[in-house]
């Protein structure tokens, strides 16, 4: 039976999340590609793994066969656990990936119905709700995330994103956003992203000295 490619990065509807690659975005992606890879050999084993990185999309390569493999394990594993949101989570993460967006959201609102003090998984249950074109789902969820933890960079970057893809766009709260990641500082790569989608946007941004100070912002001089 012939591969199926998929590529297992989080992917967005094409009317409403498109994003720009840059160097940076390509690590990030690595990072999260090797964050799955450890997930699935964990479960099934190296051998549903059959090829890890392809050189030009970044994709997994994984049987569909085997695909059924996993999902079954991790529903498996909820029937034998069904009250913990872990659990919970991860099979909605699974789903997320595999474009069974509507299932995963509901499992991800039952999770938080156990822990609704969980930012991380309140923060993967936003960037689905964007990627299902829920955005104003999507906004309240960021939102209550950067609330519970105002230096969370990802949830920031992911919400400028959501507001750079805003139809129409929300250009000033986008760089508002964007802003704020650079401020906060954390994770390099994050705050690398912002840097350069600021810049898209015309914005010439410099990482704060210390946390949460304010960010030096210019426009970027027009030829």
């Amino acid at each position: 039976m012939p591969k199926q490619r998929r590529t297992m990065v989080r992917r967005a509807p094409v009317q409403s999340r498109r994003r720009t690659t840059s160097r940076s975005q390509s690590w990030f992606s690595i990072l999260a590609l090797l964050t799955v890879v450890a997930m699935l050999i964990g479960a099934v084993g190296s051998a549903v793994v059959l090829d890890v990185f392809d050189d030009d999309d970044n994709t997994i390569d994984i049987d569909p066969g085997e695909e059924d493999e996993v999902e079954q394990l991790y529903r498996a594993d909820l029937a034998a656990r069904p009250d913990d949101p872990q659990t919970i989570a991860t099979l909605a993460n699974y789903l997320s990936q595999v474009g069974k967006g509507e299932e995963a959201l509901r499992l991800y609102e039952r999770a938080l119905a156990i822990t609704p003090e969980d930012a991380a998984l309140r923060l993967d249950f936003a960037q689905a709700l964007a990627d299902g074109g829920s955005s104003r789902d999507a906004e309240l969820q960021f939102t209550r995330v950067i609330e519970a933890e105002p230096g969370n960079g990802l949830a920031l970057l992911e919400l400028a994103r959501l507001y750079r893809d805003w139809a129409p766009p929300r250009t000033e709260d986008a760089i508002a956003s964007y802003q704020q990641v650079v401020a906060v500082g954390g994770d390099s790569i994050t705050v690398q992203i912002a840097v350069e989608e600021l810049a898209e946007l015309g914005i010439v941004a410099s990482p704060a000295a210390s946390p949460m100070v304010d960010v030096l912002a210019t426009p970027v001089s027009q030829p």
